[in-house]
């Protein structure tokens, strides 16, 4: 079985097909996320074949959620090479989650129910806002200080640019930042990645528009590829539509 091979189901709801699990470490802190992507799917697809029951190696019943835009990217940073980025990057896409596009800025990782239901009521992402710390421009909700919101931020359009950029350039930008949910002026965690060697054509950012209307957010999916030389990291309603790959992390039993 290769690494991002797709597997057959058995039913809708389980999979008895093993699934090999790596620690991630992030900070003081770790996760664990399946090694093999999910995908090659749709991202609504991709999300539900998480939530499938599956076999770890002991073997023990186990179950994903999708991960975060900051989980997603300490995964990819983990399992980062250049098979990865001949198998996925540079023919496809990895979704990293989702963000929502005001007339003001990008929510990221928006919250979405057990159904699948992504919050898009404004006033309410404006609440959550309150309880959020201004770090160098963007707003960041710490994890924990609202229940059921993870990896929650707030990235200002006056904080960065969908432009093409050097790496030291990109994580300093607001958007690097929030997407990795750092509280520090840069985001280290993607200096592997988008490195020169890797990418010598530098970062192009794209697709993180104004919204039309001030009153609406519109729920995109983020994602990252490879583009003539260039790491592309942008967000869109077409993503919704197109085959990618995601990262599952496993679900924590409550």
């Amino acid at each position: 079985m290769t690494r991002f091979e797709n597997e057959e189901n058995p039913s809708e709801n389980s999979n008895s097909v093993g699934r090999d699990l790596l620690v991630v470490s992030r900070g003081a802190e770790s996760f664990l996320v399946s090694r093999q992507l999910f995908g090659e799917n749709l991202y609504s697809k991709n999300c539900h074949e998480m939530s499938k029951t599956y076999l770890d190696s002991e073997p023990k019943s186990i179950n994903f959620r999708p991960a975060t835009t900051v989980e997603s990217i300490y995964s990819l940073n983990a399992v980062f090479d250049e098979k990865l980025k001949e198998d996925v990057l540079n023919p496809s896409w990895v979704q990293i989650g989702r963000v929502g596009v005001v007339a003001e800025g990008v929510y990221v990782n928006l919250p979405v129910s057990s159904r699948g239901e992504i919050l898009t009521d404004s006033e309410i992402l404006r609440g959550y806002l309150k309880y959020s710390d201004l770090v160098e421009g963007i707003l960041i909700l710490p994890n924990g200080r609202i229940d059921g919101l993870r990896d929650f931020a707030f990235v200002p359009y006056e904080s960065f640019k969908n432009s093409l950029y050097k790496p030291g350039k990109f994580i300093k930008s607001g958007l690097a930042r929030a997407l990795i949910h750092n509280e520090d002026n840069k985001a280290d965690i993607l200096k592997k990645i988008i490195s020169s060697k890797n990418y010598p054509q530098g970062i192009y950012v794209s697709g993180f528009y104004k919204g039309r209307d001030k009153t609406l957010v519109y729920p995109r999916v983020a994602g990252v590829f490879s583009d003539k030389g260039r790491f592309g990291v942008s967000c869109s309603s077409w993503f919704e539509y197109s085959e990618g790959y995601a990262f599952g992390v496993v679900q924590e039993k409550k």
